[in-house]
């Protein structure tokens, strides 16, 4: 059964490798992920599908059926070519999903309580002082791995070494989250400094898209 049809209006979907993709622009998927934020009730499991998620998930069917329990962004050119190969024409847009968390955290003006998970204690502690420092409205906590007691708005999982959604399938339930993101490689994004930033990154709290643009390969990683 496909969950993420319930996420978005059928119009505003696509059928890509067999997965229900949204077929949205920025401003659109910013306005649908914050209001499932800003919720009363209901769980997403969010996640941004490469073509090699998409592929890998061919042959992983335990896989696939968590990914077709999430609300699916488009991420990375190749979608476009295979939107269009499957239909006849690309996607609005494609989502990068470190550029699209940060963008989230500033564009729900409401404080949120948000959770971040990983695997390593010490980069997650450098992760979240960039996102208080980025979005300080908001309420950052860090989280065990087994969330016992934990309840927030938001989660953002950055796991390196094990698969985010897997994780957040086997570990979130409604009760602990309104959102959860599979965050890709925005810890490693976040936490990197890169030889050479200008200083003007640092003050306005841009590292993280100084890192980007410098080290592109980092959109570029496939499942995980």
């Amino acid at each position: 059964m496909n969950f993420a049809a319930g996420f978005a209006q059928p119009g505003s979907q696509r059928n890509i490798h067999g997965l229900r993709v949204c077929d949205l622009d920025w401003n659109g998927a910013l306005e649908l992920v914050s209001g499932r934020a800003s919720a009363c009730d209901g769980h997403t499991m969010l996640s941004f599908l490469t073509i090699e998620k998409a592929k890998f998930s061919s042959r992983d069917i335990a896989y696939r059926q968590i990914l077709e329990s999430c609300l699916l962004l488009p991420q990375g050119k190749a979608m476009h070519n295979a939107a269009r190969a499957e239909d006849g024409k690309p996607l609005p847009v494609v989502i990068d999903g470190v550029a699209f968390t940060m963008a989230l955290l500033t564009y729900m003006a409401v404080p949120k309580r948000i959770g971040v998970a990983g695997d390593d204690a010490a980069q997650v502690g450098e992760v979240l002082a960039k996102l208080r420092a980025h979005a300080p409205w908001h309420d950052f906590v860090m989280l065990n791995r087994d969330m016992s007691g934990v309840k927030v708005d938001v989660l953002l999982a950055g796991m390196l070494r094990e698969d985010q959604e897997s994780w957040l399938h086997h570990t979130v339930s409604r009760d602990d989250a309104r959102v959860a993101i599979a965050v890709g490689p925005l810890f490693k994004v976040l936490s990197s400094e890169v030889a050479g930033m200008p200083e003007i990154f640092r003050k306005l709290h841009m590292s993280w898209l100084y890192s980007l643009c410098a080290e592109p390969w980092h959109i570029a990683l496939g499942k995980g």
